[in-house]
């Protein structure tokens, strides 16, 4: 018997090709997940922890990815506020991306870290996890000069009157409210 396997030929070689460029394309990716400076992981599909980066590993403090995987070594604790598990879970059952703040000691440092949690189908739920402590503290020392700012202002006999972008009023000290005679319900309605 005789038979044409030129096309069969083809289709392997091409398969093969493909299966290279794939392969290429899984290590540059595992590559810049290693080398990414930031904590990311991948959970499987029963949400236990299946791959960890060289950042999640010195986070957590343990000797080797395998360790954190064989030990399942969370970043963040699973007692404040929503757990790890429950975030992972609710990216996947949803559908949608999940990110949240929760506090973590990361070399021996508390740490708010903005936690995202992306679903990829059947295969799991991938992480990855950001130091927002800076931009927290900012946000903190924010609050409090705008409020001492407020303070000031309130305590001043001038009349004060702030207005934002939208053109409403965002402040008003009562020296104001008393020099117009202007009610304090009709100021909280941020009128124009």
């Amino acid at each position: 018997w005789l038979a044409d396997t030129t096309e069969n030929e083809h289709r392997i070689e091409q398969l093969t090709r493909d299966s290279e460029r794939l392969r290429n394309a899984l290590d540059a990716l595992a590559a810049l997940i290693e080398a990414a400076p930031i904590p990311m992981w991948h959970r499987g599909p029963d949400l236990r922890l299946s791959l960890v980066n060289s950042a999640y590993v010195r986070a957590v403090e343990a000797d080797s990815a395998g360790q954190v995987i064989a030990r399942g070594l969370e970043l963040v604790e699973g007692n404040v506020g929503r757990s790890p598990l429950a975030n992972a879970a609710a990216a996947r059952e949803q559908g949608q991306v999940q990110s949240r703040n929760a506090p973590a000691t990361i070399a021996g440092q508390r740490r708010m870290l903005r936690i995202v949690d992306v679903p990829l189908g059947d295969v799991g739920v991938a992480g990855y996890a950001v130091d927002v402590e800076e931009l927290e503290q900012a946000r903190g020392d924010l609050t409090r000069f705008a409020g001492a700012q407020r303070d000031m202002l309130d305590r001043l006999s001038a009349g004060v009157a702030q207005f934002g972008p939208d053109h409403n009023l965002s402040f008003s000290n009562q020296a104001f409210s008393r020099l117009f005679a202007l009610k304090q319900e009709w100021l909280a309605d941020r009128p124009e």
